[in-house]
C-alpha cells in the first residue's frame, strides 16, 4: 500500500528502484528481489481488473498513470501520513 502511494504522491514522476527501497526500507539490503516481487504482484493486481496500463516500468524505474487515476484529497496529506515529510 505505502509503495502505490508514494507513486502516486510523485505525480507520475519515475522512481527509481533505489529511491523506492531506501523510502520503504532504508539501507534496501537484499530488497531488490522483493521489491521486484511487490511491483509484479501490484501490476498483475491491476491486470486483473483490465487496467494494466495504470504501473508505467521502465528500466530500473516506476510510476503511475496519473491519467488513468482519479484521487481525491492532496498527495501532501499521504507524505505526512506516511511520515515522508514532517
Amino acid at each position: 500500500m505505502e509503495l502505490f502511494a508514494y507513486l502516486v504522491y510523485k505525480k507520475g514522476a519515475y522512481c527509481t528502484n533505489g529511491e523506492i527501497i531506501a523510502l520503504l526500507w532504508g539501507d534496501g539490503t537484499g530488497k531488490q528481489a522483493y521489491l521486484r516481487k511487490l511491483l509484479s504482484d501490484m501490476r498483475e493486481c491491476f491486470r486483473d481488473i483490465g487496467s494494466e496500463d495504470v504501473i508505467l516500468k521502465k528500466y530500473g524505474k516506476t510510476s503511475v498513470n496519473m491519467n488513468l487515476l482519479q484521487c481525491d484529497g492532496s498527495p501532501q496529506v499521504i507524505a505526512e501520513e506516511y511520515g515522508w515529510i514532517e
